[in-house]
């Protein structure tokens, strides 16, 4: 992370979340066929037929136009997203909350050309719920390793920020640890099965959990947060509107320095380990390495 970041935890002992909606891959909330700029403008503007034509495009992609979509399905769907007061939300909710378009929708002939209200009602029901919760879903995103050339290149300001080592066995991970990343060439499929089983929070999970294979090198892990479940763990929200949350004292492990950081920097984080944490934080200095790309840490003075 940059240095300023760095500092703003420490300072503050806290853990920043951010909605997905945010983050650099396009990816993570988008659907295909579909602009960004373009969806947003077309939701916020709650026409309903505009939606419905998203919606039979997505499943008509999907199903390479062998599925005879059934109307009332699809109204349901589109009902779903204009009812659940989206339209209302800031665009980056809004956004977020479509993730589940984002990901490859897999319903059936069999499934969609049913005519009944149960049917229909079971999708609309259901998507209303994934879209509701996903838009209060926020995540922060780590890495099992400390010395990824091209992670402290992009994410830590380019060698002059830092990296801080947390412990998954004190709050606010313990009771809700950080989760592997999978890596694939294929998007998170939401199929009749999901949608009958109705476990929508493991089905959010599942979509912020799966990546493209192109970013394999990073080695994520994602802290999933419920916001609206969690509101009591909530300590304040940041100028994006995103909840800040507590960290334990004892949550912080260690704290490695960029190669790049100036001393002037590096003292100030040093100063506020030592006045403001009562328990041992390893501090380190990176260096780059004479030889080869590598890098190594040694103790900072």
């Amino acid at each position: 992370m940059s240095f300023d970041k760095a500092r703003y935890i420490l300072r503050n002992k806290c853990l920043p979340l951010s909605h997905f909606s945010r983050y650099n891959d396009p990816y993570e909330c988008s659907i295909e066929g579909v602009y960004y700029e373009e969806l947003k403008n077309i939701v916020t503007s709650g026409d309903y037929g505009k939606i419905q034509n998203i919606v039979t495009k997505v499943i008509e992609d999907k199903s390479c136009g062998k599925v005879n979509i059934n109307n009332a399905a699809i109204g349901a769907i589109a009902t779903s997203v204009v009812n659940s007061g989206l339209a209302l939300t800031s665009p980056i909710s809004l956004i977020g909350a479509l993730v589940l378009l984002g990901g490859s929708m897999k319903l059936t002939s069999k499934f969609l050309n049913k005519a009944d209200s149960q049917t229909v009602n079971k999708i609309e029901k259901y998507m209303k719920k994934f879209l509701l919760l996903s838009a209060e879903t926020y995540t922060s995103c780590f890495s099992t390793t400390n010395d990824n050339l091209l992670m402290w290149s992009h994410y830590a300001d380019s060698h002059k920020g830092v990296v801080i080592g947390f412990r998954i066995n004190q709050k606010p991970f313990k009771d809700n640890p950080p989760l592997r990343m999978k890596y694939s060439q294929q998007r998170f499929i939401l199929d009749e099965q999901r949608i009958c089983d109705n476990d929508i929070w493991e089905d959010i999970k599942s979509t912020l959990l799966t990546k493209s294979d192109k970013w394999k090198y990073e080695n994520e892990c994602r802290f999933i947060f419920d916001g609206q479940k969690n509101k009591d763990l909530i300590i304040w929200y940041d100028h994006n509107d995103n909840p800040v949350i507590k960290l334990s004292n004892e949550a912080i492990d260690c704290v490695y320095i960029g190669a790049r950081v100036s001393s002037g920097n590096e003292k100030m984080i040093k100063n506020i380990i030592e006045t403001q944490y009562s328990n041992e934080i390893i501090t380190k200095k990176a260096k780059l390495c004479h030889t080869g790309f590598g890098i190594e840490f040694l103790e900072s003075c």
